[in-house]
């Protein structure tokens, strides 16, 4: 609080010096008043409210409508280009690894239990990224032993 007297106060937006009656009381603020007087607040407030309020009349459809995200939804459990591509790999039987490169069986995949189609990455790069995260994680806690030994010794 920057007070002039007990009975005013400095507006944080404005800077302005109000009487104490000019700001907003607030529990969570110190002194009990909140820093930005009644006059500024409200300005806030109106320009968050007609922001807020043109971010909905900007959408592309009206209400009752399906949203966007809705029809996106909608498309997905359908037999989009993506399940097609997964029916495809199942159907021939093998699949190309996004990390190697190389294709394989589907025995070399894990399932996806989200949607029941072979992962990603075959399981040998899975278990080698495994390995190697294993590796700099055992480093990073064998670094904090040896720094808080230092510490304590």
């Amino acid at each position: 609080m920057d007070p002039i007297n007990e009975n005013s106060k400095r507006c944080k937006q404005c800077g302005g010096v109000k009487l104490v009656t000019e700001f907003y009381r607030s529990r969570q603020c110190l002194y009990g008043r909140r820093g930005e007087c009644k006059k500024c607040t409200n300005k806030y407030g109106a320009a968050w409210r007609r922001a807020k309020y043109q971010r909905k009349t900007d959408r592309p459809y009206r209400r009752g409508e399906a949203s966007p995200t809705a029809a996106a939804r909608k498309r997905r459990k359908e037999l989009g280009p993506r399940r097609e591509r997964w029916q495809r790999e199942i159907d021939t039987g093998e699949k190309t690894c996004h990390k190697c490169g190389a294709a394989k069986p589907l025995s070399a995949y894990r399932t996806n239990p989200n949607n029941g189609f072979p992962r990603a990455t075959c399981r040998a790069c899975e278990i080698e990224q495994f390995r190697v995260y294993n590796k700099r994680a055992r480093a990073k806690r064998k670094a904090e032993a040896s720094r808080v030994q230092v510490a304590q010794g």
